[in-house]
């Protein structure tokens, strides 16, 4: 997700928050229930969230572990292009007697 997805999720958010508090209170609504209601969504969300940093931590989908896996594959890709001929072949050789 990038910055700005997060600022305009967050912005959302408390759009949807203030607008509820609002519709509420003006529903005769006491404001002790609004509360708790709201922070119970709130503190649900959040578990969530952590929920699911856990779940890419743990499967290894982490933003900075992918950038790093691009980078070296195209590191590799790069340095692959550059081998001539000769040297192809006996990368090719070497892979082939590993197996």
């Amino acid at each position: 997700m990038t910055r700005l997805a997060i600022l305009k999720l967050s912005l959302g958010l408390l759009l949807v928050a203030g607008v509820s508090y609002w519709g509420l209170s003006w529903a005769g609504i006491s404001q002790d229930k609004i509360q708790v209601g709201l922070s119970s969504l709130l503190m649900l969300g959040f578990a969530f969230w952590v929920m699911g940093y856990v779940r890419r931590v743990l499967s290894g989908q982490m933003a900075l572990h992918e950038q790093q896996q691009q980078f070296e594959k195209a590191a590799l890709q790069e340095k692959l292009q550059t081998l001539t001929p000769e040297a192809l072949a006996e990368l090719a050789r070497e892979l082939e007697s590993e197996m």
